[in-house]
């Protein structure tokens, strides 16, 4: 489906500071709201992929193979793991000339209610972690929050949510903005989708072997839809 002129148009609109629909491709949609003090929006994608809850985030934790599916992504490593389900991850993003690379260190859980089988793995970053100190020519993103949403539709099939609001740092060019708003929730959407095909066996298992699926207070808190 192509992008409404409206959405085409997204650099010149008087910004909207609540959620409203851009676009839809490949089966996401894809909304965002602006910001008052930054010329990223939050954005978030919905769509749905063909794999049960736990198989979508034994690839979400597989860090190491995280270069493999997320777009621009030039460096993925566990910093530290906090029990099953939180870790602290470093994580840097190539992009294109001019602009420098960015980098970014988050603190991830995983929140999972019983009731529903709703799963929310959520990210939010922080300024620094030992092991992980600043790159000459890499700007470190001042903010970067999200998470995924994991919804079960039964048979191997499950709603994902993705969120993310960003402050890339620096001012970035018009034509990376736009880029950025049409096509990063669907391309890690699709990335999921992709890579969860090559899921490996011992990923699948550390995964469905958390005591987290047998006692939820082993996580934070249950997982509310948005």
């Amino acid at each position: 489906m192509a992008p409404s002129l409206a959405a085409q148009r997204i650099q010149t609109q008087k910004p909207r500071y609540h959620w409203y629909k851009l676009t839809e491709r490949d089966g996401v949609q894809v909304y965002a709201k602006d910001h008052q003090d930054r010329s990223l929006p939050a954005l978030r994608g919905v769509g749905v992929v063909e794999a049960s809850v736990q198989d979508i985030l034994a690839v979400l934790f597989d860090v190491s193979r995280n270069c493999e599916w997320v777009e621009r992504c030039a460096e993925s490593r566990v910093l530290k793991t906090i029990g099953e389900t939180r870790r602290v991850v470093y994580s840097r993003s190539t992009a294109p000339w001019p602009v420098s690379d960015r980098d970014v260190i988050v603190r991830t859980s995983v929140q999972y209610d019983a009731t529903t089988g709703n799963v929310r793995s959520g990210f939010k970053s922080v300024r620094s972690f030992p092991g992980a100190e600043p790159v000459d020519g890499v700007v470190r993103m001042p903010r970067l929050a999200g998470y995924y949403l994991l919804v079960p539709l039964g048979d191997a099939r499950t709603r994902l949510t993705f969120e993310v609001d960003a402050d890339p740092g620096g001012a970035l060019p018009a034509f990376l903005v736009k880029w950025a708003s049409r096509s990063l929730p669907v391309d890690q959407i699709n990335g999921l989708r992709r890579q969860v095909k090559r899921l490996r066996a011992d990923a699948r298992e550390r995964v469905a072997n958390w005591r987290l699926w047998a006692d939820p207070a082993a996580a934070d808190t249950p997982a509310a839809a948005p």
